[in-house]
């Protein structure tokens, strides 16, 4: 079940955002200054084998590995490094599973966000990336 982290630091600049966590997830969700959702990123497996599913409204999806500093303790920021196919379908009914504690409104959205790139063909995938800046 998600639980919000509190007093998440912001940085002037750039979109507001609100940052929950489970076992199995970490969840950052960005919003417009409307209120709207700008983006998330879904980290998962993090304990094993840590990856990131991100969408923003302006550049799309990107599947990443969440590479970390050697050893058990983290010393460095993570990094994201492009990592391949995503089990799209596993993990959104993962995340349904895992929901409770979200509001009703972020759960809906990353559900359907996480629905529809299982819905992209491949090649529409890969157009999405085509464009993609670092995080």
């Amino acid at each position: 079940m998600f639980h919000e982290i509190k007093n998440v630091s912001q940085s002037r600049g750039e979109p507001f955002r609100r940052w929950f966590e489970d076992n199995y997830f970490d969840l950052v969700v960005w919003y417009n200054k409307n209120g709207s959702f700008y983006g998330f990123q879904l980290s998962y497996d993090r304990y094993r084998h840590e990856h990131a599913i991100t969408w923003f409204s302006d550049r799309g999806y990107f599947h990443d590995k969440v590479q970390n500093t050697a050893g058990s303790v983290v010393t460095m920021t993570p990094v994201l490094v492009a990592n391949g196919p995503f089990d799209a379908q596993q993990i959104a009914e993962r995340f349904r599973q895992h929901s409770a504690g979200l509001e009703i409104e972020i759960a809906e959205f990353i559900y359907d966000k996480l629905t529809h790139y299982e819905q992209l063909r491949p090649s529409d995938a890969k157009n999405k990336k085509a464009g993609r800046t670092p995080l």
